[in-house]
């Protein structure tokens, strides 16, 4: 007689003859190999900000198991605007939980593939994580507008701007446009509509007037 089980862990089983039926058996099933890893949901993520992952392993039965995997490999996610790159941290693995300390550098749709080291996965999953921007850190004065993360972060800042009187505001002066960009410690542009731009005068000539009101750049987004 061969008796088999799909189910890890302990099973017990008995025999039935004619109606008689045999003592129990104990027999204790081992997991097999892992075959598949399920990650657990994740909610939306800032750049520059550490969370952790968390996934389960299975063998092709469907019985938890990690038990072959001695470490795992991540890929995928983008450099940010800065070139600050993702960060993975180390693996943990409590029984058949992997847990990895995760940072995400860029904003936008991330994806992130998890691969097996000394387990063979029939599938490597991909985990798709939506990243938000970090707080600001800098703001890059620029003379064009429309700008990307990437054209701001190669793009000349600009130290002074061009004025001169106009022949209708009388003592009035109009000066070269200039645009502001907020963007976080990673590079990443902020995109967030309530946060405004607020200009201020200084005369670092050391002579002049200040602009009268109203003749200042207007706030904007």
């Amino acid at each position: 007689m061969t008796r088999s089980s799909a189910t890890a862990g302990a099973n017990d089983f008995s025999i039935k003859v004619r109606g008689v039926t045999s003592n129990n058996i104990s027999m204790t099933v081992n997991g097999g190999a892992t075959k598949s890893l399920v990650v657990d949901p994740l909610g939306v993520q800032t750049a520059g900000t550490a969370f952790t992952l968390t996934a389960k392993g299975y063998d092709i039965m469907n019985n938890s198991t990690l038990g072959d995997c001695t470490d795992f490999t991540f890929s995928g996610a983008s450099t940010s605007p800065n070139s600050t790159a993702p960060s993975y941290g180390s693996t943990g693995i409590s029984g058949s939980t992997l847990t990895r300390t995760v940072t995400l550098t860029t904003t936008g749709t991330q994806t992130v593939t998890i691969a097996g080291v000394g387990c063979t996965l029939t599938t490597n999953p991909s985990v798709t994580i939506q990243v938000k921007e970090g707080a600001i850190d800098t703001i890059k004065l620029l003379s064009a507008t429309g700008q990307t993360a990437a054209q701001v972060q190669s793009g000349s800042a600009i130290s002074a701007i061009a004025c001169k009187h106009t022949a209708t505001s009388g003592n009035g002066v109009r000066c070269d446009s200039v645009y502001a960009y907020p963007r976080d410690i990673n590079g990443n542009l902020l995109t967030d509509p309530t946060q405004k731009c607020v200009w201020t005068y200084s005369n670092t000539a050391g002579s002049g007037t200040a602009p009268a009101a109203g003749l200042l750049p207007t706030d904007n987004s």
